[in-house]
């Protein structure tokens, strides 16, 4: 939940302002929390939604970079009408057999992502090339296909990191 306005799911600790816009059909709420067909989004001026993408951007690079991982673990593409970007983390073959898959990465999961690797650096000193993972993870509740946790095995504190993220899986075809 939000800490300034307390209605929104956001989970970014942000001073809200308010929305002005006279047409908006969601009423009087913090224009930071708006939908995302509020007309309101418009209210911000170019220059402050620049800096927060830049903002988030460098976020996201700063933790791949500290995870010291390649680019290849990492996806980039459009997002919205307004020119912004959103990353994804690669996590293909980790939840269904021979699946092409990746878990986007939202401005308010920086936190979650930022704990991934941490925790993964506290586990293990190997634990950090699983970032994409273990975000993935987490973000979806879901431990990974039984077959694909035999490779951290060998890794106990890491192995139990990704036991954590979710109920024990059902074997089946798509997930062995």
């Amino acid at each position: 939940m939000c800490s300034d306005c307390r209605t929104c799911d956001n989970a970014h600790d942000v001073t809200h302002k308010k929305c002005t816009c006279e047409s908006c059909k969601y009423g009087e709420h913090q224009i930071d929390c708006c939908p995302e067909d509020c007309s309101c989004l418009t209210t911000f001026a170019p220059d402050e939604r620049r800096e927060a993408e830049r903002q988030y951007v460098m976020n996201v690079l700063e933790i791949f970079r500290d995870a010291d991982l390649f680019m290849d673990s990492l996806m980039w593409g459009p997002h919205g009408s307004d020119g912004s970007y959103r990353f994804s983390a690669m996590c293909s073959d980790t939840f269904h057999w021979a699946s092409a898959d990746c878990e986007t990465i939202e401005p308010e999961d920086l936190q979650m992502l930022g704990e991934c690797l941490a925790d993964l650096r506290v586990a293990d000193s190997h634990g950090q090339a699983y970032l994409c993972e273990l975000f993935a993870s987490r973000k979806r509740g879901m431990r990974p296909m039984h077959s694909w946790l035999q490779f951290v095995v060998e890794y106990p504190a890491v192995h139990e990191l990704f036991l954590q993220a979710g109920p024990e899986r059902k074997r089946d075809w798509r997930a062995p």
